[in-house]
C-alpha cells in the first residue's frame, strides 16, 4: 500500500524532487529550491552549507547565530550552480554589505564579488553592477573572465557617464562581447541613458549614448573610452 502510494505521488509531481545531472545548470532566487535539485551535490544541515567538490570533499559554509550578544554575522546562500563556469554561486551578506562568491567546483576556491554575477551565454564571461556605498561596489560595473581554469577580474569603471550615477539597470549580454546597460545620472535628476560594453579583441570600449533628460531633451555626453582593470584589486 505504501509503495502504491509513493508511485502515486511521484506521478503526480507531489514526491521527493529529484535530483539534477551533474551537468545540468540550475538557478534559484530561494536556497531550497536550489537544493532540492542538487542532493547530490549541496545540502544544508542547520547553519552549515556543504558543497561537494569534484577534486574529493566537500566546502562547507558554517552561519553564526545572529544576536544581540554575537558579533555581526555572515549569511551564505546558494543561488546557482554553473557547470560550464565550473563553479557554483553563493550570495553573502555581512558586515562587509552584500556580494557574492564564485566557488570553484574543482577545489573549493573562492573569487569574491561585489555583486551577484551575470553571465555570458558561454559561461566564461560574466558582468557585475553595484549600486550601493563606496568601497563596497559602489555604482560599479565590473567584467570578469575565466581563463586556465581560474576567474579574474579584466576591467571596472565607476560611471562612464562623466557624471554622478543613481542607479544602473543591467539589459543584459549580446552574445559573448557586448553587455548593454542602462543608467540614471544624479544630477540633472532623472537624466538617463544608455552603454553598451564591447570588447575589441583586447579590452572592453564603453559606447554610450548621450542621456536624455526626465523631460525628454537629449543632453551632452561624455563620450566614448575604454574600460581598464582596476590596480591592487
Amino acid at each position: 500500500m505504501r509503495i502504491a502510494l509513493a508511485a502515486l505521488l511521484c506521478l503526480a509531481g507531489l514526491g521527493p524532487a529529484r535530483s539534477q545531472p551533474a551537468d545540468a545548470e540550475v538557478r534559484c532566487v530561494v536556497e531550497d529550491d536550489c537544493l532540492a535539485l542538487m542532493s547530490d551535490l549541496a545540502s544544508r544541515h542547520g547553519s552549515v552549507l556543504r558543497l561537494a567538490l569534484s577534486g574529493g570533499g566537500a566546502r562547507a559554509y558554517d552561519d553564526p547565530p545572529c544576536g544581540e550578544e554575537t558579533a555581526p554575522c555572515a549569511a551564505h546562500r546558494l543561488v546557482a550552480y554553473l557547470p560550464r563556469a565550473g563553479a557554483y554561486v553563493v550570495e553573502t551578506e555581512g558586515e562587509a554589505g552584500l556580494g557574492a562568491l564564485l566557488v570553484d567546483r574543482v577545489d573549493g576556491s573562492e573569487a569574491r564579488l561585489f555583486a551577484t554575477p551575470s553571465f555570458s551565454p558561454s559561461g566564461q564571461r560574466l558582468v557585475l553592477v553595484a549600486n550601493g556605498f563606496p568601497g563596497h561596489g559602489g555604482h560599479e560595473v565590473a567584467t570578469w573572465d575565466r581563463r586556465d581554469g581560474r576567474w579574474s577580474e579584466t576591467a571596472r569603471f565607476g560611471g562612464g557617464t562623466g557624471r554622478p550615477v543613481e542607479a544602473w539597470t543591467l539589459r543584459g549580454w549580446e552574445g559573448e562581447d557586448t553587455i548593454r546597460l542602462d543608467y540614471v545620472l544624479v544630477d540633472p535628476p532623472g537624466a538617463s541613458g544608455t552603454v553598451a560594453m564591447r570588447w575589441d579583441g583586447s579590452g572592453w570600449q564603453v559606447l554610450q549614448d548621450p542621456p536624455v533628460s526626465a523631460s525628454g531633451l537629449q543632453q551632452q555626453g561624455a563620450g566614448d573610452h575604454r574600460a581598464e582593470p582596476e590596480k591592487d584589486r
